[in-house]
């Protein structure tokens, strides 16, 4: 049932993403990334704790959807976050990743995990982002913490 619910999410995205202008795409970077911020913040604390970790996660989320998607191509995101979790899985602290865009000249990155530690038993890492697209940078801290899973996701 699960991957039936997420299918179709799929199949949805695509239909609206087809025929959208850049603001669309923009405003549907927003609406994910405060869904999957949102979602995130839900996993931590419990009662008040939980509504206020939910609220911020929603505002994070839209947030750095927002400048993600006027920075990296779509085609890139994919390629751009297998970097991200290749560097907190294997990079020890202050030793950055580069990465270079598959798709477009003069985009790239470096990754950065700044610190350890733990959040409700659960391991984090602070890292930075530095993006370089058209010769400008943008540059982003972020916080990422293991899910039940074992997986890097981004709080």
């Amino acid at each position: 049932m699960k991957k039936i619910k997420i299918k179709s999410l799929i199949m949805i995205s695509l239909l609206i993403s087809s025929c959208e202008t850049n603001d669309d795409k923009k405003l549907f970077g927003q609406i994910v990334g405060a869904a999957v911020g949102g979602y995130v913040g839900s996993k931590f604390g419990s009662g008040v704790g939980n509504q206020i970790a939910t609220a911020l996660g929603v505002a994070a989320g839209a947030v750095i959807a927002t400048k993600l998607m006027n920075v990296i191509l779509d085609e890139d995101k994919e390629s751009f976050s297998k970097a991200i979790t290749e560097t907190l899985e294997e990079n020890p602290k202050n030793v950055e990743k580069k990465w270079e865009s598959p798709n477009e000249t003069g985009t790239s990155a470096k990754i950065k995990p700044i610190s350890d530690f733990e959040e409700n038993g659960a391991p984090c890492r602070d890292f930075e982002q530095i993006v370089t697209k058209d010769g400008k940078q943008y540059i982003e801290k972020s916080t990422a913490c293991r899910d039940e899973s074992g997986n890097w996701k981004i709080v």
